[in-house]
């Protein structure tokens, strides 16, 4: 007869480690699966913390502020590098007033000199009458004849003599008419006329 230790069934060693593969790749599938669905059930959780419809800080993004930051510099640098072109504008308005205010000297023109004299005429040539011809060419230039004579010496060419003081109403005389000799005047000459001495018609 069998004993009771001979009629149980034993197993092969190879379906027991067969086995305990099994057990221990279940317990591991059972521990994944169950940590994939802990995951799975937490995101949900944390998804509203990434896509919350919190409303959004004023203040913009990093890019955005460094746009709105380079913005607002070049703002604020604006009137500063406009203020160059003013202060120019500036000067160059000041100049014209410093101008104005010290207009430049214009030299006054002197005073064109006036016939203002009396004139006696003689004639020193051969030609008959020639002073009292040339009388009225030294009124027409605006001079008075004071007498029309004959003059007795040796004078070598036209000349117009002056007493002191008259030297100008002498060389306006002398340039009207074309006269180029001038001196001063010696007796018997006046001493308040002019004195034109002709050695020829003029």
């Amino acid at each position: 007869m069998m004993n009771q230790r001979d009629s149980a069934v034993r197993l092969p060693s190879w379906l027991i480690a067969a086995s305990l593969v099994a057990v221990v790749i279940a317990t591991l599938t059972y521990f994944i699966t169950t940590n994939n669905d802990n995951t799975d059930e937490a995101s949900p959780q944390s998804e509203p913390t990434q896509t919350s419809d919190a409303p959004e800080s004023d203040s913009p993004p990093d890019d955005e502020k460094t746009d709105d930051g380079q913005r607002a510099t070049g703002d604020s640098d604006g009137p500063a590098e406009k203020a160059k072109p003013d202060e120019q504008q500036a000067k160059q308005d000041a100049e014209p007033e410093k101008k104005q205010q010290k207009p430049e000297k214009k030299k006054q023109p002197q005073p064109e000199v006036a016939p203002d004299a009396t004139v006696d005429v003689y004639n020193n040539s051969g030609i008959t009458n020639l002073a009292a011809s040339a009388s009225g060419d030294v009124q027409s230039a605006g001079f008075v004849v004071g007498g029309v004579d004959n003059w007795y010496g040796a004078i070598p060419s036209t000349t117009v003599y002056y007493p002191p003081g008259m030297e100008e109403q002498a060389k306006l005389l002398a340039d009207t008419l074309g006269v180029g000799r001038m001196l001063p005047a010696v007796a018997p000459m006046s001493g308040d006329r002019l004195s034109l001495i002709l050695t020829a018609a003029i």
